[in-house]
Parts: structure tokens; C-alpha cells; sequence
């Protein structure tokens, strides 16, 4: 384990001082310093052990008191231990070392995400001490029931049952399941009633629809304290950009003081995109204690969250008041009549066919319209041209993840009779009741920008999912306002897409390029403007 490789195949990122800073200065805050030093505290994935080597070092805790789990303990020796070192796999109780689930006070850390390491353990599957894991993990996670939907068998039966069929289906969804599922559990387990969770999660976790049902498990066994999103930027050195941010709970039943009614949710994001991470982890870390008037953060009444959400950026004060003036906006979803993506075919790759028909991706949109002269042509009626996906003219195309697609707002109206199709990573939205090209204009405006800002997840390349492109607010004109600002597209700018399209030379090509995405960009405003004097109209009286 001693290269950034292995450690990222086993998921596995060191933490920077500035995370463990925070970390010990809002506990600090809310847990009386002589309290804290009585503290039994783990870290069942101890890593380097910086969380425990620097609290132990400063006097905050009790080295003694303090356990750190690593089934690679050479990792912690490196920062001279001031703490217990425990070898084994943290997910797993060791009563003979006095890890056990429900002893400790706090359990505080980074523990790994992704990798291999469930993957590893589900392969040596017939090895004793692998089964001996497993089983604890079948039988000890709540995991294994509500989110894998295992029918497991009474435990005397384990073995026998993991040899046939059942057993390997399950083995197969375990080795699929994020191994940051289990330290999220095995945190809060580790800790007595009212015991504290200070834990780096990936925020995939908080924001994903699909893991809804773990935040709601979560909710009716801990309380939520604080959200801290860290920076892409803050695990950078360990090779990963990965969203992660830093969680705060307390094992229930606990007392939830007056102030602890409301949860504190902060961004690195948005106003604070300029400042040094450093900088803005101090400012939250004042604003937790209590020192300083929320400015990065918020506080969010604890009834809001509940099954909600839980990435900071979803309830971030930017988005408040576009929020507030759309409430009664209809949403998107109210004139979809078909929403579909091209076709996911794992391992295969398409043929191209130079007779075929285009396949619209990524790649495909500029800024002023669509531009297929380099989209790949796949055959007619091949895999990769399914009938469900084919495109027709007036369709709105949307690609829905990554940092140069999404987050720049990529769109774009299909405007020919002449057959094509999208790609896996592309949207097709087909509508009815509103002007395609109108919504693709109110993409642009901060209208839709900030509620797809506020909507997009992933722990790597950021996406909107169905539901949440459904859920999109449009501000409204009527049909004749909405057929206007169409008329102005083909008058202004599409002329100008059409000549670059056409144009044989680069340089030519280039510079009409220019000209039309200046054009788009010009008439996005103009809405934009009329928007915000229906909107946000200014008070005369004022000024």
C-alpha cells in the first residue's frame, strides 16, 4: 500500500490537515474540552491515523482512550503513534482488542470509498476468514436487508446457503456495493447513545435518489448535525476529484440542544469559489462554534431536511430567491411527453458507417445550435440506433452530466426532418404545450441555471437525473411571447450558425462561429432581462 495507485484501488485518500482541523475545532466547540478528554474516541479506518495523531498530539483527547483501526497499520506507524492500533478490517468487530459496536464516545475519520476492497473480500469468498467476514457483514448490517434485498438464511445455514446459487447472487451484489454504505453504518454503530459521528463521505451518498432510503435509515438512528462540502480541489494530491464532504451526527437517543433544531449546511462553491480552501474551512469552523454570524453556511430547519437531501450545495442561500419567485412556475415535466437517452450497450463499441445515421453527443453542441460534421454515423436500425431514441425535429436535447456539458449549460433544438439519434450521455426531451426553443433559451438565463447548480449530483462528473429534469421551474411567458423569442433565434442567430456550418475554410468557419455564439449569447441576455423586470421589478420609490 505505500503508491497513490494502490491506495486508489482500494479507495483509500489521505486526508489534509485543513479537513482534520475542522474536524476537531467544531467538535471542540460542541463537546466541553474536559468531556472530550474522558472520550472513548475510534477511527475504524485510521489510514495514516491524522484524525487520532493530531487530536492526541494537542491534547484534545486521550491517547489511551484513543483506537485506531487499519488492516494495514504500517499506514499510522508513519506519524509515530500516540494512540492504540488495532489490525483488522474496521468493518468487523474484534472483542479480544475491545472494538466492538456500541463502546466508544465518538468515532471520528475518512474511510475508504469505491475501490476494491468488498470486491477483493467477495472473490476469497471460500477462504474461513473471508467467510467469517462475510458473515458478520450479512448478518450484523442493516445494509444487507434493506438496501442489497437479501433473503438471507438462518445462520447455521450460511455456508451451505453461500455455495449455491442464492449465495453467489449475493456475494455478486456485495462486491457491487459502495464500501463507503458500510463505514457510514458502522460509524454510527460504533458509538453508545448520544455518541458523536464526525465522517468524510462522497456526496453521491447525500444526494443520490437512490440512496434516499439509507438517509431516511440514517435520520431514525442519528441525528444530523452539520454538512461541510469540501472542495474538489481538497483531495487533489491523492489523485481524486471526487465531491466529499465532512458530516457531523449524533447517535440517537440524544439530547438535540436548542440550536441543534436547525442543521448547518456550507459550500465551498459559488461566493466562496475564489477563496483558499483553507480560508473558507476556518470561516466554517468559526460559523459551527458559534464565534461568527453565518456567512459561507446556512442553517436549515431540521423538518426541511427530514428525507431530503442532504448535499450542501441543494441548500445553498444562492438559490433562495429564484426558488422563491418560481414556486408557481410550471415545471418542465408538465410538457414532456417523452423523455429518453440513447442507448448503453457495456463493452461494445458502435461501427462506424459512413452511409449511417448520425449519433448526437456531447461533442455535438456549440453554443448557437448543433453541429454534426464530426458525430460518429452508426448504421440505421443497428443497436445503436433504437427506435426509442430517435430524434425528430423540435426535439430539445439536453446533455445531462459532466463539467463541460452540464455545468455549461449545453442545449439544443433538433431543427431537421432527416433521421439521427443521441447518445448514451445525451437527453432527448420531446415536448408539448411550450416552444422547444424558448426552454432552450431559458436554459441559459439564471432561472434554470441555478436550479440546475442546486439539482446536480455524482461524486465525479455531475448529473441530473429524470426525475430532477422534470422537476426544472420554467418561468413563464405565453405562447405568443415564447413564439417571438423563437422568431428571434432564426433572425439573429441562426443565419449566422447555418454560414458557419456551410463555411469549407477554418479560419472562416471560426470566425462565423464566433459571431453566432456572440449572437446567442446577446438575445440569452435580452430574455434574461425581460425576465428579471417580470420577476424581480424595482422599487421606483428606492431607486
Amino acid at each position: 500500500m505505500n503508491g497513490q495507485g494502490q491506495r486508489k484501488q482500494k479507495g483509500k485518500y489521505y486526508t489534509p490537515q485543513a479537513v482534520v482541523d475542522l474536524c476537531w475545532e467544531v467538535l471542540r466547540a460542541k463537546i466541553a474540552p474536559a468531556t472530550l478528554r474522558s472520550f472513548q474516541v475510534v477511527d475504524p479506518a485510521a489510514g495514516d491515523g491524522v484524525f487520532l495523531q493530531e487530536a492526541c498530539a494537542r491534547g484534545w483527547i486521550t491517547g489511551q482512550l484513543a483506537t485506531g483501526v487499519e488492516l494495514y497499520p504500517g499506514e499510522a506507524s508513519r506519524a509515530g503513534v500516540l494512540f492504540r492500533v488495532v489490525k483488522g478490517n474496521g468493518l468487523i468487530d474484534r472483542p479480544e482488542e475491545d472494538f466492538v459496536a456500541g463502546r466508544f464516545d465518538l468515532a471520528v475519520g475518512n474511510p475508504p470509498y469505491g475501490g476494491e476492497g468488498l470486491r477483493d473480500l467477495c472473490r476469497s469468498w471460500e477462504k474461513p476468514a473471508a467467510r467469517a467476514m462475510l458473515r458478520q457483514l450479512f448478518y450484523r448490517y442493516d445494509l444487507c436487508r434493506f438496501y442489497l434485498g437479501l433473503d438471507l438464511p438462518e445462520q447455521q445455514e450460511f455456508n451451505s446457503w453461500l455455495r449455491g446459487a442464492a449465495g453467489q447472487r449475493a456475494l455478486a451484489k456485495l462486491g457491487r456495493c459502495p464500501i463507503e454504505l458500510f463505514f457510514l453504518e458502522r460509524f454510527i454503530c460504533l458509538c453508545r447513545e448520544g455518541g458523536w459521528c464526525a465522517v468524510v463521505l462522497p456526496e453521491g451518498l447525500l444526494a443520490n435518489e437512490r440512496m434516499r432510503s439509507l438517509r431516511e435509515w440514517v435520520e431514525e438512528r442519528a441525528a444530523l448535525l452539520a454538512v461541510v462540502a469540501l472542495d474538489r480541489k481538497t483531495f487533489q494530491r491523492e489523485g481524486t476529484a471526487a465531491r466529499t464532504a465532512l458530516v457531523f451526527l449524533r447517535r440517537k437517543p440524544c439530547p438535540v440542544e436548542e440550536d441543534n433544531e436547525k442543521i448547518y449546511f456550507a459550500a465551498p462553491a459559488y461566493e466562496e469559489q475564489a477563496m483558499a480552501a483553507t480560508e473558507y474551512l476556518a470561516r466554517v469552523g468559526r460559523e459551527l462554534g458559534g464565534g461568527e454570524k453565518p456567512v459561507t453556511g446556512r442553517w436549515v430547519e431540521r423538518t426541511q431536511v427530514a428525507g431530503n437531501r442532504w448535499d450542501p450545495g441543494f441548500w445553498h442561500p444562492r438559490f433562495r430567491q429564484v426558488l422563491c419567485v418560481l414556486d408557481k412556475a410550471p415545471r418542465l415535466g408538465d410538457f414532456i411527453t417523452l423523455l429518453t437517452y440513447g442507448p448503453i450497450l457495456p463493452g461494445r463499441r458502435p461501427e462506424p458507417d459512413e452511409g449511417g445515421i448520425p449519433v448526437i453527443g456531447q461533442s455535438s453542441f456549440t453554443e448557437a445550435g448543433l453541429d454534426l460534421s464530426k458525430a460518429i454515423r452508426v448504421a440505421a436500425g443497428s443497436a445503436f440506433d433504437p427506435p426509442r431514441s430517435r430524434v425528430r425535429r423540435g426535439d430539445l436535447l439536453f446533455p445531462r452530466s459532466g463539467e463541460g456539458s452540464l455545468l455549461r449549460f449545453k442545449a439544443g433544438v433538433y431543427d431537421s426532418d432527416q433521421p439521427a439519434n443521441v447518445s448514451c450521455f445525451v437527453d432527448l426531451v420531446r415536448l408539448s404545450g411550450i416552444e422547444p426553443y424558448y426552454v432552450w433559451l431559458v436554459l441559459k438565463t439564471r432561472f434554470l441555471r441555478e436550479q440546475i447548480l442546486r439539482l446536480q449530483n455524482g461524486v465525479g462528473t455531475p448529473n441530473l437525473n429524470f426525475r430532477e429534469i422534470r422537476e426544472l421551474r420554467i418561468p413563464w411567458q405565453d405562447a405568443a411571447e415564447q413564439a417571438a423569442w423563437r422568431g428571434e433565434y432564426f433572425r439573429r442567430v441562426a443565419p449566422l450558425h447555418l454560414a458557419r456550418l456551410q463555411a469549407l475554410d477554418p479560419l472562416e468557419r471560426s470566425r462565423l462561429g464566433e459571431l453566432a455564439d456572440a449572437a446567442f449569447r446577446r438575445l440569452v441576455q435580452e430574455l434574461e432581462e425581460t425576465l428579471n423586470t417580470r420577476y424581480f421589478p424595482r422599487d421606483k420609490s428606492n431607486g
